[in-house]
């Protein structure tokens, strides 16, 4: 999931900040500059995503992802430096932030 979304950002011009993943959920941040919605944004991750799990034949799934999620904006440094710095980190799963090695295609 992390190369998959880390891809859709970078073709698209948008700035994948940060991403968390256990099993039982994924968390983003992302950025962009432009008026997308949030919810076009999020709706074209999901679908490039469950596309390319639907094809990497691990397991077939009707839904890979709920139909909402928080979308709550960020809206401060504070704010931004807490989820990453403390929060995202924490979670027991993969962890990745900008300034990392990008996330790569598993073999």
């Amino acid at each position: 999931m992390a190369w998959i979304t880390h891809d859709c950002c970078q073709n698209r011009g948008w700035q994948l900040r940060a991403i968390a993943i256990i099993p039982s959920h994924t968390h983003l941040v992302v950025s962009w500059r432009d008026v997308t919605e949030c919810g076009k944004v999020f709706a074209k991750i999901k679908n490039l995503v469950s596309l390319e799990l639907n094809r990497s034949g691990d397991r077939r799934r009707e839904h890979w992802f709920s139909r909402s999620g928080s979308k709550q904006q960020v809206k401060d440094r504070e704010h931004y430096e807490r989820l990453l710095c403390r929060y995202l980190p924490k979670h027991n799963g993969y962890f990745w932030r900008e300034g990392m090695p990008p996330p790569q295609k598993p073999a």
